[in-house]
């Protein structure tokens, strides 16, 4: 090959390079009915922002177990366990003339599979093979719940001390 044809195809394959395969944008959706993002990285840090099933976060950094996210304009950490993570490119490359998203698919899906579970009608299914499951009654204790603000009370009124 010609060293003038090299000097060419150089730059132009470099800037086909960096336009099809540049630095992603990392993200991460709620799986998650609700969360919080927090303060610092643990659990009973203060509230900044609530968070919903699929909601998506921009995340800075990652820290041991937890991720500094950004959600609209409030910066926080959330645990990782509350979502999935994935990248997303922050550009459109101009020579596909697309948006590029290696992960949507499979993010999709399971974001999807993350919120089945019981519904209604698998609760009548299960409770027709077993008379004896008692789904009103768990229904009951899962919509109990209690606020972090509770928690957080009961704690200091029991005088417990918060897990650093």
């Amino acid at each position: 090959m010609n060293i003038k044809k090299l000097f060419v195809l150089i730059p132009v394959f470099l800037i086909f390079a960096v336009t099809c395969f540049g630095e992603a944008e990392k993200i991460a959706r709620v799986k998650t009915k609700e969360n919080y993002i927090r303060e610092s990285d643990r659990f009973y840090s203060q509230i900044k922002a609530k968070v919903f099933y699929d909601d998506t976060l921009q995340v800075i950094e990652k820290k041991n177990e937890w991720l500094h996210v950004r959600y609209k304009d409030v910066d926080g950490w959330i645990h990782q366990s509350a979502v999935s993570e994935s990248r997303k490119m922050a550009y459109k490359p101009v020579m596909l003339g697309a948006d590029i998203d290696p992960d949507a698919e499979k993010e999709n899906h399971e974001v999807a599979l993350a919120g089945k579970g019981f519904t209604p009608d698998v609760e009548k299914k299960m409770g027709e093979n077993d008379p004896s499951l008692n789904y009103a009654q768990i229904d009951e204790i899962v919509n109990r719940g209690s606020s972090p603000d509770k928690v957080n009370d009961f704690m200091k009124k029991g005088g417990l001390k918060v897990p650093k």
